[in-house]
């Protein structure tokens, strides 16, 4: 009977060195083909291979020279992604040579027992420099070890300017008395100036005694070592990783800082338009003829801009973290913060000349940009992404701005009781047990609970401001307090700082500023509206995150409910300028025991009423994984036992306000 098996993995053995056959179905192993696609592997090790470093695999092969050809194969597939590949039991002797084991692309270091069965070898990639390798005698086993040692040639890092304040003869009580004597205020009238000059005046006085007390030095030293003294002298504790000089534009390869910049800058602001792009033409035009939302004009009070104090700015400046880095006018918050007593006075004048005249300074509005590696290729703009830091003083402004308009909104009950984030006294713990409490009550009713977990693209980024507005408006921010928010969202600017090298400013007509105290809120009163249009769903959010749940006891019934909604939220969210994220958003079936029938019925029935082709194209493909996304009964406990520990605690508390009662 022959062997069906093309490498003869099965059926050949230790005597098959000397043979050359296979006992079994006595065919030479020279007459065999070599099938690419028979070789399945490991979704594990595939996984492995992926990952950035040194990977290093270890197999006891028992037999290398019969299983040769599966290992040049799997290194194939691979992509020679293995960089060092251990072997024991080689079962190698002197009659096989080097040439027989070979593999290409990679080194043979090998050591054979001598006799049937031990042996020991390693391959190693070419690119790899070996400076030594050897045997080494253990006694710890009858078998030798192996060694190479492996050279690593690491490529310096590129001579880069490295811009700090330098704090080693920095003497607070001085700063602070040279500081006094310096003019913070423009020359002439102060009270018909505009609030740019206020700024200018102040940054021109208070930069030239930060510069005589706390000069700023540049370091373009490839010495680590001096870098590091350096970073421990001025900035301690703060270290940063460096960026790679070699980015792809076009198919090409680009060394010059400053275009690199460029391609960064011009990324960064153009991300949303390619995002734009991605959606059909007509259907967006369409949509974007949608109501935005139900918006509705109020009769309450409008909201009004009150005087800061010398107070409140003083107790900002305390708050200011010194370690923050500083924007594009070099003022660090620890100047700012040691000079708090003398600045306040001139800082709170600037904040309220610009809530009098509905204008943010331009230079506060001008922001400065590190890319930030995530993942993939270095030399991929599109994995990168920015971190804006603004200038310190503008946090003041917008700190004072942020309590004032939250106050408002709380008072008038504005925001959505669904919405959970960035509001005092919610977090996502709090849409999680909301969540989690609605399904165990279902699942103890023998109700189900189908769930669309929603993720935005670019959620900050995309914001129409021209929408955003219109939503102010209807929520009572009129007359100068709209037009300061206008004021604040256009006109802004950002410069991208690769390595020390600035790029040529571009300008952001989109999104919400990044690093901003007020972009966060911002965002959540653009999509406070989003429940007032779903007409089943319950809904909660928190920021860009939504999850849109509804319950029964019929599959097709949730399936038809979900769709019918989630219609109307695809239009919502074209008509605001929102991008679903697909790969994050998921579908969820919770129940206490899924059966296969219901699943089946409810992946059919969700795929056969998606009418959105485009947007909730994905929806279809959820559908598909719907029997692998469901919660089963362990994990369903495990939320009853985190909701019995809380509703514990909710028990104490009533028995303590039970007895303060008595007293």
């Amino acid at each position: 009977m022959l062997c069906e098996h093309s490498y003869h993995l099965k059926c050949l053995g230790a005597d098959y060195d000397l043979t050359g056959y296979c006992r079994q179905c006595s065919v030479p192993s020279d007459n065999l083909s070599i099938d690419f696609e028979e070789l399945n592997i490991s979704p594990k090790l595939a996984k492995v291979i992926e990952l950035c470093g040194l990977k290093i695999l270890h197999q006891n092969i028992q037999s290398l020279r019969c299983k040769i050809d599966e290992l040049r194969l799997l290194l194939h597939k691979l992509n020679s992604g293995v960089q060092l590949l251990a072997l024991t039991e080689t079962w190698a002797n002197r009659n096989i040579t080097d040439e027989e084991l070979e593999i290409p692309g990679y080194n043979l270091y090998r050591k054979d027992r001598g006799c049937k069965g031990g042996g020991v070898a390693v391959f190693v990639r070419n690119d790899l420099n070996i400076s030594n390798s050897g045997v080494i005698s253990a006694t710890m086993s009858d078998h030798e070890m192996v060694y190479c040692v492996c050279k690593w040639n690491w490529k310096k890092a590129p001579s880069q300017t490295k811009t700090f304040r330098n704090y080693a003869n920095y003497n607070n009580a001085n700063f602070c008395e040279h500081l006094k004597n310096v003019n913070l205020h423009p020359e002439g009238e102060e009270s018909s100036a505009d609030v740019n000059e206020l700024w200018d005046a102040f940054e021109k006085g208070f930069v030239s005694i930060a510069d005589k007390h706390a000069p700023i030095i540049e370091d373009n030293s490839n010495d680590s070592k001096a870098f590091r003294k350096t970073i421990k002298k001025v900035l301690p504790g703060e270290s940063k990783k460096l960026s790679p000089t070699m980015f792809d534009e076009n198919d090409n390869v680009c060394h010059n800082k400053h275009r690199i910049a460029n391609m960064f800058n011009r990324f960064f602001v153009t991300v949303v338009d390619h995002l734009c792009e991605s959606f059909v033409t007509p259907i967006v035009a369409t949509w974007n003829n949608v109501a935005v939302g139900h918006l509705q004009e109020s009769h309450r009070q409008p909201f009004q801009f009150n005087d800061v104090t010398e107070s409140f700015v003083l107790t900002q400046l305390s708050c200011l973290k010194i370690l923050k880095a500083s924007g594009l006018d070099n003022i660090p918050p620890r100047l700012l913060k040691d000079s708090a007593t003398i600045i306040a006075e001139p800082l709170a004048n600037i904040i309220n000349v610009s809530l009098r005249q509905s204008k943010v300074p331009d230079a506060w509005k001008a922001a400065r940009v590190i890319p930030l590696f995530k993942k993939g290729k270095v030399e991929n703009v599109s994995n990168y992404r920015p971190i804006s830091i603004l200038s310190a003083a503008s946090k003041l402004l917008e700190k004072a701005v942020h309590m004032q308009l939250c106050g408002y909104l709380l008072e008038h009950k504005i925001l959505s009781p669904y919405q959970c984030g960035f509001r005092k006294l919610h977090s996502t713990q709090s849409a999680a047990l909301s969540f989690a409490d609605t399904i165990r009550r279902n699942i103890d009713q023998g109700i189900m609970t189908g769930a669309v977990f929603i993720d935005l693209s670019k959620a900050f980024d995309s914001i129409d401001h021209s929408i955003l507005l219109k939503k102010l408006f209807s929520m009572s921010i009129v007359s100068r307090e709209h037009e300061w928010f206008a004021d604040y969202l256009r006109g802004r600017t950002q410069i991208v700082d690769y390595q020390g090298t600035f790029s040529d400013q571009e300008a952001v007509t989109v999104g919400v500023p990044q690093g901003s105290i007020l972009g966060p809120l911002l965002f959540v009163l653009h999509v406070n509206d989003l429940p007032s249009v779903i007409r089943h769903f319950q809904i909660l959010m928190y920021a860009d995150n939504t999850v849109v749940f509804y319950s029964g006891k019929i599959v097709s019934t949730i399936v038809s409910k979900l769709t019918e909604d989630l219609d109307v939220i695809g239009l919502w969210l074209c008509s605001n300028s929102l991008f679903l994220n697909v790969t994050k958003t998921e579908a969820m079936l919770f129940e206490q025991k899924i059966e296969d029938k219901s699943t089946e019925e409810m992946n059919k029935n969700l795929g056969s009423e998606v009418k959105l082709q485009d947007i909730f194209e994905l929806i279809s493909g959820m559908s598909k994984k719907m029997d692998k996304l469901d919660i089963i009964q362990e994990n369903m406990e495990n939320i009853q036992a985190e909701l019995k520990d809380v509703r514990k605690s909710i028990e104490y508390a009533h028995s303590e306000i039970d007895d303060l009662k008595k007293i």
